[in-house]
C-alpha cells in the first residue's frame, strides 16, 4: 500500500467516525464533553485532507532535485497565488469533507477546478517551460526525457522498442495558453491565466 493509499484509508475511516459521532452524540456535546478527542480527530482529518489535496494538485508533476532554482521558486509562488485566488474552491473542498462527508466529491472538485490551473499556470508556465528545449528542430523535455509530437499533442519516449506517451503540458508558452482555453481561462501578458 502506498503512502497516499494509507492516507486516504485513514481519512475515510476518520470521516466515518466524525459523521457517526456527530449523528450519535451531537456537535455541541463533542465540542464540550469530548473536546480534546474531537479536536484531535478534526486535526487528523485536516492533516490527511491537506495531504490528499497536495497529492491531487502536485503528485503527478515531475520535478528534479532543484528546489533552489528560480523556476521552482516561481512555481511555488504561482501555486500559492492560485490557491489563494481559488479560496471558494478550497472552502468547498473543506465543506465536502467536514460537512458532507464526501471525500470522493472533494477530490473531484480539486481535480476539475484547481488541478488544471496548477498544472498549466503554475507548473506549465514556470517550471515545465524551464525544462523544455529545442533540439534538432524538435522540442525535448529533460524532466520526462521525452520529445514533443505536435501532430498528436503529446510527449513520446522510445525505449527498448516500446513507446511511452505522456500528456504533460506542451513545450511552449503559446501552446500552454491555448490548452488553458479548454478550461475556460484567458491569458494575460504577465503569465497568469484568468
Amino acid at each position: 500500500m502506498t503512502d497516499i493509499e494509507k492516507i486516504m484509508e485513514n481519512l475515510a475511516k476518520n470521516v466515518r467516525k466524525l459523521r457517526g459521532n456527530r449523528e450519535k452524540v451531537g456537535t455541541a456535546t463533542l465540542k464540550t464533553r469530548y473536546r480534546v478527542a474531537y479536536d484531535a480527530l478534526l486535526a487528523e482529518i485536516k492533516a490527511d485532507a491537506e495531504a490528499m489535496a497536495r497529492h491531487i494538485l502536485f503528485g503527478n508533476l515531475p520535478f528534479l532535485d532543484d528546489t533552489e532554482s528560480n523556476a521552482f521558486r516561481r512555481f511555488l509562488s504561482e501555486s500559492n497565488r492560485i490557491i489563494a485566488e481559488e479560496a471558494v474552491v478550497m472552502k468547498a473542498y473543506s465543506a465536502s469533507i467536514f460537512r458532507s462527508y464526501d471525500i470522493d466529491g472533494a477530490a473531484l472538485l480539486l481535480m476539475e477546478k484547481l488541478e488544471p490551473r496548477i498544472r498549466l499556470e503554475a507548473y506549465g508556465l514556470t517550471y515545465w517551460l524551464a525544462h523544455c528545449s529545442e533540439r534538432e528542430g524538435r522540442y525535448y523535455n529533460d524532466l520526462i526525457d521525452s520529445w514533443w509530437r505536435p501532430e498528436h499533442g503529446y510527449w513520446e519516449r522510445r525505449e527498448n522498442g516500446w513507446i511511452q506517451v505522456s500528456h504533460m503540458p506542451p513545450p511552449t508558452e503559446t501552446l500552454i495558453r491555448l490548452e488553458a482555453w479548454k478550461y475556460g481561462r484567458r491569458t494575460t501578458s504577465a503569465g497568469t491565466l484568468h
